[in-house]
């Protein structure tokens, strides 16, 4: 089953495995999603450009399925097969390393905001490194299936966070 999920959020269609580890990582540079280590999805930090971008706000999971034919599957081409539901979502072995937030405190920026106070906030940390880039690029190549970037039926004038 290929796994078609808005760019918005992770950009394309991946045929996952049958077991896989599925990663977030988020710093003040950029969200990167991968599956087994490799990225599949980088969503970075275009605040200049006026674009929202996740950094103070707290993080949850949530997961969803829904019908995305018309635009989500090769522009309409592929279909559903939703003889094979019901769909079934399993979450577990959760492990977060991450700036906790007391309770008792409000202030994100007075108990996380010091730049380069962890780790994943190192200069090192502001990209993908070389074989991650490659990475990318090769899984783009291979399972891209929709790019809401390239989507000129939908969107007449190309998305704020679609500019380099």
């Amino acid at each position: 089953m290929a796994l078609a999920i808005e760019s918005r959020d992770i950009l394309f269609g991946l045929i996952p495995y049958l077991i896989s580890i599925h990663t977030l990582f988020r710093n003040r540079h950029s969200i990167v999603f991968l599956v087994d280590g490799i990225p599949i999805r980088v969503f970075t930090n275009k605040e200049e450009n006026g674009v929202l971008f996740q950094k103070n706000q707290p993080m949850s999971i949530q997961g969803s399925v829904w019908n995305a034919n018309d635009w989500a599957t090769q522009g309409g081409i592929v279909k559903t097969n939703w003889s094979h539901a019901s769909f079934i979502s399993t979450f577990r072995s959760f492990i977060i390393v991450a700036c906790e937030l007391l309770p008792e405190t409000d202030d994100t920026m007075a108990q996380c905001g010091k730049l380069g106070q962890f780790w994943w906030d190192k200069p090192s940390f502001s990209g993908l490194n070389r074989h991650r880039s490659h990475q990318l690029k090769w899984i783009r190549r291979k399972h891209l299936v929709y790019d809401f970037c390239k989507d000129t039926a939908r969107f007449t004038e190309l998305p704020r966070e679609c500019i380099s």
